[in-house]
């Protein structure tokens, strides 16, 4: 096995244990509300309120990513966080629709997103590889808990197709975004100060969103 194979096992290894621990906690939290009385609308509307403020301007996380020196030589990775940076760029609005759908205002930003948007904001500049680790959180923690959200929405009488968007999207069902990014960051090729740095982004951006 040579020096790239080794690495990217690693990465893999040890970047799937907190991914799949994540999305275990999260699945349990469901759970909890499947078995208590099922998603309550102000619930759920305060769910799609934190993520639109949680989404709103992401696509500057991924763009200055991009831009790091530590990205250069790595053009092919480049171009795909620029892809995804505007994949992701209109997903607050998709949000906002399913509140306006819902007769909700979007409100303004819950303590937790401003303080994620704090480190974040902050960290990306130093270590960027850090809010890639959050990201695959982020990107894999609703297909790892998809079964127990169709639950909560089959069995919410006040859900429709036309509220719930934001939610079936990033089920990820139709487009793998976690799988296609894990993979991505894994082809990346860091090195081992950068795969500690995404160890640590997934441990502390799973904390923060949970």
């Amino acid at each position: 096995m040579d020096t790239v194979s080794i690495k990217q096992v690693h990465i893999l290894t040890e970047l799937h244990c907190v991914v799949e621990e994540s999305g275990f906690i999260f699945r349990e939290m469901l759970q909890g509300a499947a078995t208590s009385g099922g998603l309550s609308r102000l619930a759920y509307i305060r769910y799609l309120q934190m993520q639109y403020h949680l989404t709103k301007e992401v696509q500057r996380y991924f763009l200055t990513v991009a831009a790091h020196p530590c990205m250069s030589g790595k053009r092919e990775y480049r171009e795909f966080l620029f892809r995804f940076a505007l994949e992701e760029e209109p997903h607050y609005g998709i949000a906002q629709k399913d509140l306006a759908d819902l007769g909700a205002l979007v409100d303004d930003s819950p303590l937790d997103v401003r303080l994620w948007h704090s480190y974040f904001t902050q960290i990306v500049q130093s270590n960027p590889y850090k809010r890639l680790g959050a990201a695959s959180v982020l990107e894999t923690i609703g297909t790892l808990a998809s079964d127990v959200i169709k639950e909560l929405l089959e069995n919410a009488p006040y859900l429709t197709d036309s509220n719930t968007r934001f939610v079936v999207i990033h089920m990820h069902e139709t487009l793998p975004h976690g799988t296609q990014f894990l993979l991505e960051l894994t082809n990346s090729e860091p090195s081992p100060s950068e795969v500690d740095d995404i160890v640590s982004g997934a441990i502390d951006g799973g904390l923060m969103y949970l």
